[in-house]
């Protein structure tokens, strides 16, 4: 992957092309192959997001600015002429290049990682509100994406009602998915964003200097006040059940999750430990009590 941060190096228009080139291969895999689109796509927007980030942090407002234009000029004149215009670019551009540029300006000005983390919640939470405000439409659209991609299983469902699964089943399914994705919007924007100026700081210090990204993510510590404020929006999301207070505690509750990461990295790295200890957290994140705790 630093090898798209040595093609950013190249000028603003290198950066852009790469960013506009890598947000529109996940477009292109989102509409062609959903069910690897689901998976692949927010993995090459967030090395897209990264891209912006990354000029960001190497130059300044401005370049990033110019860069994100240019690529977004870049994408929409190729959704054009192959007639692959969709709301999922502009959302995409939204969520993934706006996100990930506030942070990294925060980032840039202040120089505190613990700041930018922190500046993640109100945009994820912001998006998550903004998600719930028209979640029926979001669930339709997941839902008609999903009917199309898996067209030739439901027919086969259809034509041999005797199988393990009814095509009932398999219509209830394809509804509680679609209702899943349409809620989960926020926690993918808050994975997007985090991840990819992470990444934009990794290619920066692996460039400029060497290790300094591993310092400043043990460093990180993002204080007592912002405990407080997860505590408090967990409690209320448990008692009033509000978007707002759901989308925050989410927030809240993923960035202490990345503060427990670094602990264990940190502890690790101070008393020389095997780093196979790292490989079994991980192995373990996929449970969510691992998160929790």
């Amino acid at each position: 992957m630093i090898g798209i941060a040595r093609i950013a190096e190249n000028g603003v228009v290198a950066a852009a092309g790469i960013a506009a080139a890598l947000l529109f291969l996940g477009v292109l895999v989102f509409d062609t192959v959903l069910p690897i689109g689901i998976l692949f796509t927010p993995v090459v927007l967030t090395l897209s997001s990264a891209t912006i980030a990354y000029v960001v942090l190497r130059h300044d407002r401005n370049a990033g600015l110019t860069t994100a234009l240019l690529a977004g000029a870049i994408v929409l004149v190729a959704a054009f002429v192959l007639q692959l215009y969709s709301i999922k670019i502009v959302l995409f551009i939204c969520v993934g290049w706006l996100g990930t540029f506030s942070l990294a300006l925060v980032l840039k000005r202040t120089v505190s990682l613990d700041f930018a983390v922190l500046t993640a919640v109100p945009v994820s939470a912001v998006v998550a509100i903004a998600a719930r405000q028209y979640q029926s439409e979001l669930a339709g659209f997941w839902h008609s994406e999903f009917t199309k991609s898996l067209a030739p299983g439901i027919a086969e469902l259809q034509a041999n009602p005797s199988g393990a699964v009814t095509a009932e089943q398999f219509s209830q399914l394809l509804i509680d998915m679609s209702r899943l994705m349409a809620v989960s919007i926020g926690n993918w924007a808050i994975l997007i964003v985090l991840c990819g100026l992470f990444i934009a700081r990794y290619w920066q210090a692996q460039l400029f200097n060497a290790g300094g990204f591993q310092k400043e993510f043990h460093a990180l510590s993002l204080g007592k006040h912002a405990a407080i404020a997860c505590i408090i929006s967990v409690v209320l999301a448990i008692v009033f059940e509000g978007p707002i207070w759901l989308s925050l505690a989410s927030a809240l509750v993923f960035v202490f999750f990345l503060q427990g990461l670094a602990i264990v990295h940190a502890i690790v790295k101070q008393r020389g430990m095997n780093p196979r200890w790292l490989v079994g957290m991980y192995a373990l994140v996929i449970l969510p009590n691992t998160v929790l705790l």
